[in-house]
């Protein structure tokens, strides 16, 4: 842990660590794969584009949990971030902070913290990202149908965990309120500019086009009657997958950067986004490829991730 006297945001470090990792290994796969062990592909991808076929006698196949567990990380995003927005809200409403969870900022994400978000930026970029985590919770649990043979790594299983703590995290740590020394400011209704409400807009567009992709992808493996009867993969079509093979993708990147537009200033938000990048990029791609290798048929005029563009 970080100590008291340290200038250090430990959080941000790690996510920006892990992002220049993702990027290495990613470029590593895709330029020199031929010549990799199959275990570094397990190690980075996960599901369908993991290459699970092959991990026989392998020692990752020690490591792979089911990929259902996604579930396990939502609900533990679900109470961190519960925890977090009670937190803040009595923070804000009462001008003073909890002693712990001082503390643990310090310890988490250093003293030499300086205030780079208003209060008001603070509690409506928080109440987005908790909604996102619910719809997340809520898909997982109710809507997404998980393949038994579908597996992820045990270290990437992890990883999420430490994801989800640190995105709340670092969203409250340079705030008015939470910086060492600082007030909470007034909350006001004519305070929220026209930024804030275009960052809501499209927040609210890219969570729906999202749920809808998952959707799609769901009704895949279901009737008509929503009774799961495969759990095989077949050719998504409809919404945005007219036009790139992971909509849903590609609209968690837009979630993450309407939450960004909110709270602009807060420098450790880019090590979120650098990492949210650098997976959701290399995840598109990967599952792109599979999806050309996979449907002969497969619509040329798809793209992996941007519309027209890649």
């Amino acid at each position: 842990m970080t100590p008291v006297n340290s200038s250090i945001n430990t959080v941000e470090a790690i996510f920006w660590l892990l992002a220049i990792c993702y990027v290495i290994v990613g470029l590593t796969i895709n330029v020199l794969e031929q010549f990799l062990p199959g275990f570094i592909r397990r190690l980075l991808f996960y599901g369908k584009i993991s290459g699970n076929g092959s991990s026989k006698g392998d020692l990752m196949t020690l490591l792979l949990v089911p990929k259902s567990w996604f579930r396990h990380f939502y609900l533990f995003a679900t109470i961190w971030g519960s925890i977090v927005l009670v937190v803040t809200v009595r923070t804000f409403s009462t001008g003073q902070i909890f002693t712990l969870f001082s503390d643990f900022l310090q310890y988490a994400c250093g003293n030499q913290r300086t205030v780079q978000t208003t209060s008001l930026e603070t509690i409506v970029g928080l109440l987005m990202l908790y909604f996102h985590i619910l719809v997340r919770c809520f898909e997982t649990h109710f809507t997404q149908v998980f393949s038994k043979k579908a597996t992820m790594n045990l270290i990437q299983y992890l990883n999420s965990f430490f994801y989800y703590f640190g995105v709340v995290t670092l969203l409250v740590c340079n705030s008015q309120g939470f910086v060492p020394g600082s007030s909470p400011s007034q909350l006001r209704l004519q305070d929220i500019s026209w930024r804030l409400v275009v960052c809501i807009v499209v927040f609210i567009f890219a969570s729906y086009n999202q749920f809808r992709s998952h959707t799609i992808l769901a009704n895949l493996r279901r009737d008509r009657s929503g009774r799961v009867t495969t759990e095989g993969h077949f050719l998504p079509t409809g919404g945005f997958f007219e036009l790139v093979s992971s909509p849903h993708m590609l609209f968690e990147c837009l979630i993450y950067l309407s939450i960004f537009g909110v709270i602009y200033r807060n420098s450790s938000w880019l090590a979120i986004l650098a990492l949210v990048a650098a997976n959701q990029v290399t995840m598109a791609y990967e599952t792109h490829l599979w999806y050309r290798k996979n449907f002969p048929n497969y619509p040329l005029r798809r793209r992996a991730l941007i519309p027209f563009v890649f």
